[in-house]
């Protein structure tokens, strides 16, 4: 009887190859080599997302959490604005709902071994009328299930912005205090009507271990002939 493509068959696990996603198994299952998602598996440090796959949110183990009225269909990936041409996620108005408390979650991560953690990421946001509450979130799993609703949020960063903010790039550090063997980060936009925002655009996350450095020089624009080199000293303290 076939069992699809050569490779895929076994008689063992051990005929399976690996799988390079380490919340991903490989097991032989009716003679066929069938991967299977991991449960609440945490993805290990330095960990980067650009959101410039095809993957959905969910094979991306990222997710949405809503505290207030459901706002999780507001999430979109697109290529649009200032953090384009490539894809990133877009909270915007779309459906319109009020009340609104949404957040975007990274996949659990393995922060166990450390004693301070970076949060990087880039942001702009476009306001329409009123205001909006922008925050960056530690979410303890108190349930052991995947982040909900029911869990504990502890702000790292929360404010209410009336002004346009343009594309920039966002460092936040988390205390040891918050750090575990499945971390959770969530972007927050809250509100009381999604009409009040145009969009508000995230990429490029990364979270890694130790603070990152402080830059006391920069480079500078220079027009450089083809073929020619161009170098500047730059000036850096690493506090690692």
């Amino acid at each position: 009887e076939s069992c699809g493509l050569p490779g895929n068959c076994c008689e063992l696990d051990s005929d399976c190859e690996s799988s390079s996603d380490p919340c991903i198994a490989v097991a032989c299952v009716e003679k066929l080599c069938t991967p299977t998602v991991e449960a609440n598996c945490a993805k290990d440090l330095p960990y980067t997302q650009k959101f410039n796959t095809t993957d959905t949110l969910a094979e991306l183990y990222w997710s949405t959490v809503d505290l207030g009225n459901s706002a999780s269909a507001n999430w979109k990936r697109v290529s649009s604005g200032d953090l384009g041409p490539d894809n990133h996620q877009r909270f915007d108005w779309t459906p319109q709902t009020t009340s609104f408390d949404s957040y975007l979650v990274t996949p659990a991560l393995d922060a166990s071994a450390e004693t301070t953690v970076t949060v990087q990421y880039e942001r702009e946001l476009d306001i329409y009328t009123g205001s909006v509450d922008l925050g960056l979130y530690v979410i303890v799993d108190d349930d052991a299930d995947g982040p909900s609703a029911s869990d504990t949020f502890w702000p790292l960063t929360d404010a209410t912005v009336s002004a346009d903010i343009d594309a920039e790039q966002v460092q936040t550090v988390v205390p040891e205090i918050y750090l575990s063997s499945h971390l959770y980060v969530g972007f927050r936009v809250a509100g009381s009507d999604t009409y009040n925002v145009n969009y508000f655009d995230i990429d490029d996350v990364k979270v890694c271990g130790g603070v990152s450095p402080e830059w006391y020089s920069y480079p500078k624009v220079a027009a450089v002939e083809y073929n020619d080199t161009y170098s500047k000293a730059l000036v850096v303290k690493d506090a690692d």
